[in-house]
């Protein structure tokens, strides 16, 4: 409260938090919305999907780590594995903590339709998003997403032009914003599951049309040339209400 009551204008990449911020008695003027991003021209120039099978891939590309609950996905891989729906396959771009617990995990339950890839640069990703059916976010159930989210996995499989597979509970729903792909319930490896066979079983024109909702969201709203814009008037509006600096030090 201290920064907040002293503050010129306050940034934030959460679109709910200014209920929380405004809650503190601090005024609605001062806050000012600015999520993540992704430079879309970038994925416009990683050209068509290059498959290495026939398989329907569903791509997670990310940090393992606790809070992306990966276990759900190796979950719902099993799953679909048992009732014989072999033409889906998941595949983990990343690294991170609870990679070694996952890849044990998949061990331990003898999957054959989950593969493990390293790391790639931040460069690298639209070439390997290109070769992806559908990608894949999975959030925990928890009341910190009651003031929406902004990760940069939404941002990033929407500019590739990818139908996103969604298990979360948000308050402020990109996905369903967009009409870009499906939302399921949080930390359940069979609503997953089924929203992988759901996809999976979509006419390939209904997927393309999806992620063309998405990839046309992110242009609009969510590139970078638009957010360094809202925040460089920002900047702007703060300057013009201030001494110049040579008069303030003089």
């Amino acid at each position: 409260k201290f920064l907040y009551r002293r503050a010129e204008r306050i940034i934030t990449l959460l679109p709910n938090a200014g209920e929380y911020i405004t809650s503190l008695g601090i005024p609605a003027d001062k806050i000012l919305w600015v999520p993540n991003g992704a430079d879309t021209s970038a994925f416009m120039q990683a050209g068509q999907s290059q498959r290495r099978s026939e398989a329907f891939t569903i791509m997670y590309a990310g940090a393992h780590g606790q809070a992306n609950v990966l276990d759900v996905v190796v979950r719902a891989a099993k799953i679909l594995q048992d009732k014989g729906q072999n033409h889906i396959r998941f595949v983990f771009v990343g690294d991170g903590p609870e990679k070694p617990n996952l890849m044990a995990l998949k061990e331990e339950l003898g999957l054959k339709n989950l593969e493990f890839r390293d790391s790639v640069p931040q460069k690298a990703i639209p070439a390997v998003l290109a070769e992806a059916d559908a990608c894949v976010v999975v959030l925990k159930d928890l009341a910190l997403y009651d003031f929406g989210t902004s990760l940069n996995k939404f941002f990033t499989y929407m500019a590739a032009g990818k139908p996103v597979l969604l298990s979360g509970n948000l308050s402020s729903n990109i996905i369903q914003d967009a009409d870009c792909g499906l939302t399921v319930a949080p930390e359940d490896p069979k609503a997953l599951a089924e929203g992988a066979l759901s996809l999976s079983r979509m006419p390939p024109s209904e997927r393309e049309a999806m992620g063309l909702r998405g990839r046309n969201y992110v242009r609009q709203h969510h590139d970078w040339t638009v957010l360094s814009e809202q925040l460089d008037q920002c900047i702007l509006s703060v300057l013009q209400n201030k001494a110049p600096l040579s008069a303030a030090r003089s």
